[in-house]
């Protein structure tokens, strides 16, 4: 038994830690290019009236932890005298968009709508608020201060797939920022059908929180990035595909970075991919990167100029697998306490039998980080099994330890435990018998208050 625990444990000690490091987060940023046709404004997106605006990169939900199911694209760009935003809005139900506000600054965040928010100041403790609905009603505000009112225009239309929108925003004094300057920016996105919250930036708990502002500046270089595809989002080597397109008269030469951010460090991944765009030039450029870790990371991609300075990065986005390591660590810790309260029994029968329901564990155990160790090559199919798998033994683990412990106090095998457990599913008595020699099982039985329930359990 010793044996089989110590080689179980030096396996055990190749896998890495279970800490959550997936706070860090550094915000998106777009540099916007200052053109010199100004679009028509009639809230519908056409290719040449938006061909030299830059593109903001995908939306994430509300929290970060997923994408959203309805794409929004969203284009800006300057010139002397006013800033531009034109969005499409992906929608298959398009025929139930709601858009009940009719009235300027009446609550059209109740409606589908595109919500915008500047820090112009660019220090993150205050903000301009814009929002408009589908069908083009506004609403302003300093912060929640709506009796602020500012000069802008903004059109909708109604697509078969969507709805779409532009807007034109008059700078102060009628001047352009100067080239380099930077503003804090927040694009969000609400669907009134299913309450689906979406953002270029990643904003967890409310499209109100100027920190997680990502930045806009006013660009020096005339480039603009589109991400075509975040590759599969999936455990292993990934592609994503970037299209990089200059309309300067000189070429531009930089580095997309890529992060990938897991639990701990031993999933981090770190790759720079060097990218060259001639003048008047469009390529589009793959980026590999590898994702590490079972579970919840995040990807981020971002450009750098010659200099070294960020000019565009996407916010982080995220990829849930199913996780299988931190049962592993759980099955681990049980089985450490059940081997440390099974070698303080008196010798006997329940010790040699104990022994061998210990054995048994311990040899699953094993077989599953075998398995483990390759979930890079398995397919989400695969990979579930093995969560599925993962989360019985951890639940087999802990009942052996409370068997051990009950045998410790008693000197014999139980034949019931005590174990607390969340309501599980409806059982009335009068819906099963029992057939003979049959042992009997205790459900639990979900209450209304959702509350803590003591359960018997037999062993069996």
């Amino acid at each position: 038994m010793r044996k089989i625990l110590i080689a179980a444990l030096l396996v055990a000690a190749a896998l890495p830690a279970l800490a959550q490091d997936t706070g860090f987060y550094t915000p998106p940023v777009v540099s916007v290019p200052k053109v010199t046709t100004a679009p028509r404004l009639d809230g519908i997106i056409e290719p040449n009236e938006w061909a030299a605006a830059v593109p903001l990169s995908p939306f994430v939900l509300l929290g970060g932890r997923a994408l959203p199911t309805r794409p929004t694209s969203v284009f800006i760009m300057y010139d002397e005298h006013n800033l531009y935003i034109g969005a499409i809005l992906n929608d298959p139900g398009a025929a139930q968009l709601k858009a009940d506000t009719a009235e300027r600054d009446g609550p059209v965040w109740e409606d589908d709508d595109l919500e915008l928010f500047f820090d112009t100041d660019d220090q993150r403790k205050s903000y301009i608020h814009l929002a408009v609905n589908a069908k083009g009603i506004q609403y302003d505000a300093l912060m929640k201060d709506k009796t602020a009112d500012y000069r802008w225009r903004a059109e909708a239309a109604t697509m078969v797939d969507g709805w779409s929108v532009e807007l034109e925003l008059p700078f102060a004094n009628d001047l352009a920022p100067a080239p380099g300057i930077a503003w804090g920016l927040s694009v969000a996105r609400h669907v009134a059908s299913d309450g689906e919250l979406s953002s270029w930036d990643r904003t967890l708990k409310s499209f109100h929180d100027v920190a997680e502002f990502g930045s806009m500046i006013f660009a020096t270089e005339p480039l603009s990035l589109q991400v075509a595809s975040l590759g599969s989002l999936w455990l292993g080597k990934n592609t994503a595909q970037l299209v990089l397109q200059n309309s300067g008269n000189q070429a531009f030469t930089g580095k997309i970075n890529t992060r990938v951010m897991s639990r701990d460090k031993y999933g981090h991944f770190f790759g720079v991919t060097k990218v060259s765009v001639p003048p008047t030039g469009r390529i589009s450029q793959d980026v590999a990167y590898s994702i590490y870790q079972d579970g919840f990371s995040t990807v981020a991609h971002s450009l750098t100029d010659g200099a070294g300075k960020t000019v565009w990065r996407t916010a982080p986005y995220p990829v849930m697998t199913p996780e299988v390591a931190p049962n592993i660590a759980a099955v681990e810790k049980t089985l450490a306490a059940a081997t440390r309260a099974w070698a303080m029994l008196p010798k006997g029968e329940a010790k040699t039998r104990l022994q061998g329901d210990l054995d048994a564990l311990t040899v699953q155990w094993r077989y599953l980080i075998a398995q483990y160790r390759d979930r890079a090559k398995v397919s989400r199919t695969e990979l579930e099994g093995l969560a599925q798998f993962a989360d019985k033994l951890r639940g087999e683990a802990e009942m052996l330890e409370n068997q051990i412990k009950a045998a410790k106090v008693t000197g014999a095998l139980p034949s019931f435990t005590v174990a607390g457990v969340t309501s599980l599913q409806h059982v009335f008595a009068d819906e099963r018998s029992v057939e003979p020699g049959v042992a009997p099982t205790l459900d639990a039985c979900r209450n209304e208050t959702e509350a803590l329930q003591v359960v018997v359990l037999p062993f069996r």
